[in-house]
């Protein structure tokens, strides 16, 4: 499947702030995009210092090749990054997160169960991909912009009263 923006539902649209400005983009990858060259160069390249940011650690307590080896094999990308990613997110995908994970930990709490409960790499995976999911729904999005346009609001009421007079 070629890249064609023409081609993208309006579902399949994304809104990022570009300084301080927000702007809505196509989402153009979906699951099964067969890659471009250069896509498939970003994607190694990504995957690349996933391993070496997610291993350093393990090198410096004496991994070996094998060890990267394996992680490398069983490296799996996961729809929403843990803490120390480099992924940049706009205010509204960051309040989206922190709401569903909020959503989620109240929900898990209901049943006496909590994060830490998940251990292996595969249930964290699975626990970041249902994060990003209710991150995702319309709802949570939208209270996720009202949550920043508040506290935008608020920053800005507070800037004023506290600049010193000119």
């Amino acid at each position: 499947m070629e890249h064609n923006p023409k081609e993208i539902p309006v579902s399949e649209q994304k809104f990022i702030t570009i300084a301080g400005k927000e702007f809505e983009v196509s989402q153009p990858f979906a699951e099964g995009h067969a890659l471009t060259a250069g896509e498939a160069r970003a994607m190694n390249q990504v995957f690349a210092e996933n391993i070496r940011n997610n291993m350093a650690m393990k090198v410096k307590a004496g991994a070996d090749q094998s060890v990267v080896t394996e992680y490398a094999n069983s490296y799996v990308f996961s729809i929403a990054s843990g803490a120390g990613s480099a992924v940049r997110l706009d205010p509204v995908e960051r309040e989206a997160l922190r709401l569903a994970k909020d959503l989620l930990k109240a929900r898990l709490g209901e049943s006496g169960r909590k994060f830490s409960d998940f251990k292996s790499d595969d249930e964290k995976a699975g626990l970041a991909e249902k994060i990003a999911s209710i991150a995702a729904l319309p709802k949570v999005l939208e209270a996720a912009k009202k949550a920043v346009a508040a506290s935008k609001k608020r920053l800005e009421a507070l800037a004023v009263e506290i600049e010193p007079a000119a």
